[in-house]
């Protein structure tokens, strides 16, 4: 999950923001109206893909025009419906599928930009890229370093080569369906299509240089079945607390400091639980970047 206390930008949003990786010469930019980012590899700046970042009411092949946030070339433009044919190489049913696409008003959308996180809202989804940072262990340690030597699996977790990124639509209060896209425009040959050897994720790439994967997650298929698991099996259940960090001692994890938020006072205090064992259930780049210190190390296990 983003940080949500993190406020909107009180100044100008539109600029873009090069989201990079430790482990990789490489960047995911966006930002700013208009204008083409997306990945660049090995280049020194952004990249040049059109990005389609939105929703539309209804399935894909409804006629309600896709709705996106506006990053890609002439976005704002009265001639977008011109622009932008989905699929219009595919077979004759998708051939049908031509929505308009509309671009979000400035006052349509808020930008949370955090030191790690960088969140675009608007009033019908949520888009927040991760860009983590932190300790680099060194890959031949010795006494001098001893200090920052972690075990290889760790090397490797922390010069991950990607760039992290969540879309969520909250569509509980609807009454009909909505379908999120996230497409880019390439400008090169060579795209194709991720449908095997990912299990459950879905993804395409761009000929051997990079590659784009997201997994579908619906709210009671994740959130919803630990929380009834942990109620079901006699859990306590803070409400309205948010955990902040992992208590570390002596190089193991010890508990958990949150905060908890008075609804009526508005008033907030410092809560610590402390359990000889700690399962951190949030998405890999917000326990990554927020939760886990730099001081407790993250083996992963097989």
């Amino acid at each position: 999950m983003p940080d949500s206390t993190v406020p909107p930008f009180h100044g100008n949003i539109n600029f873009n923001a090069q989201h990079s990786p430790m482990g990789a010469f490489t960047s995911f930019t966006c930002g700013h109206f208009g204008t083409r980012g997306g990945f660049g590899l090995q280049i020194g700046k952004p990249g040049d893909q059109d990005l389609y970042i939105g929703v539309k009411d209804g399935d894909r092949f409804s006629d309600a025009p896709l709705k996106v946030l506006p990053f890609y070339q002439g976005a704002g433009a009265e001639n977008e419906a011109a622009r932008y044919d989905v699929e219009r190489e595919a077979g004759p049913a998708e051939q049908n599928v031509k929505p308009r696409v509309l671009s979000y008003a400035k006052q349509e959308i808020r930008r949370h930009y955090g030191w790690a996180t960088d969140r675009w809202v608007t009033d019908d989804f949520e888009f927040t890229i991760y860009t983590p940072f932190g300790v680099v262990p060194s890959p031949t340690p010795n006494e001098s370093d001893a200090k920052w030597s972690f075990p290889e699996t760790e090397l490797r977790y922390r010069l991950l080569p990607a760039v992290v990124a969540t879309f969520t639509v909250d569509n509980s209060a609807g009454t009909m369906p909505k379908t999120a896209l996230f497409a880019m425009g390439f400008h090169e040959k060579g795209l194709r299509l991720l449908d095997t050897g990912l299990e459950s994720a879905i993804g395409f790439a761009l000929r051997d240089e990079l590659g784009v994967a997201g997994r579908l997650i619906e709210s009671d298929d994740e959130a919803g079945t630990y929380l009834r698991d942990a109620f079901e099996n006699d859990a306590d259940i803070l409400v309205r607390t948010r955990a902040e960090k992992v208590l570390v001692e002596n190089g193991r994890a010890a508990g958990v400091e949150a905060q908890y938020a008075d609804p009526e006072s508005g008033k907030s205090a410092r809560v610590v639980v402390r359990a000889p064992h700690v399962v951190v259930a949030c998405n890999a780049p917000f326990t990554y970047s927020f939760i886990v210190p730099a001081s407790l190390s993250l083996t992963p296990t097989r």
